[in-house]
């Protein structure tokens, strides 16, 4: 019987094409091995879908059901699937790091080389660059009624902005446009003020 892979996820299919290549590749056929190569990467892609998928629905069903325990172990192997570490590096000289604390000093050790630079020694050319125009001036009257409409049919229900005043999105929307009137009183007192009221 044929091993499954490390990850777990790939197909007897996808072992038998990763077994093509490979044959193909040590007997120097190059133009069958790229064929092979690239039909292993797409059932490859494929089982990870798959395998994604079916961790995905145990989430669900599991949660759903209130079973807590296999939902969140489905969870995990879902999490150390997305996680992207680099496991080896390459120092200054060449040599491979693959530990945890020699990366950490590696990394360490770069970012000093980096602020270390010396500064250019000679001047920037300056010849032939144009000036960009200056910032527009930022309009300071006071905010139309329409803008505060706008802004409130902007907020997005189910969205907690209650802030201090404790009052949800939902809320400023449903008391329509006495609320759009009361608020624009008070965002004009705000905006000449320039002190929120209490």
């Amino acid at each position: 019987m044929r091993q499954r892979s490390r990850s777990g996820f790939a197909s007897v299919e996808t072992l038998d094409s990763i077994e093509e290549s490979r044959t193909a590749r040590l007997g120097g056929n190059r133009d069958q091995y790229r064929v092979l190569s690239c039909k292993t990467r797409a059932l490859l892609r494929r089982d990870k879908e798959r395998y994604v998928r079916g961790l995905a629905e145990d989430v669900y069903c599991h949660l759903y059901a209130n079973d807590l325990r296999p939902a969140y172990r489905a969870l995990k192997k879902l999490r150390s699937m997305s996680t992207s570490q680099a496991s080896v590096i390459r120092t200054a000289v060449g040599r491979l790091v693959s530990d945890a604390d020699g990366q950490m000093a590696r990394w360490a050790e770069y970012f000093e080389e980096l602020f270390m630079v010396d500064p250019p020694s000679g001047q920037l050319r300056t010849a032939g660059l144009q000036m960009l125009d200056p910032d527009l001036l930022i309009d300071e009257t006071t905010p139309y009624i329409n803008d505060v409409k706008e802004a409130v049919a902007k907020l997005r229900d189910g969205k907690t902005y209650y802030g201090i005043c404790n009052i949800s999105a939902e809320l400023l929307k449903a008391w329509g446009e006495a609320m759009i009137r009361w608020l624009h009183a008070v965002m004009t007192v705000v905006w000449h003020s320039g002190t929120i009221p209490s």
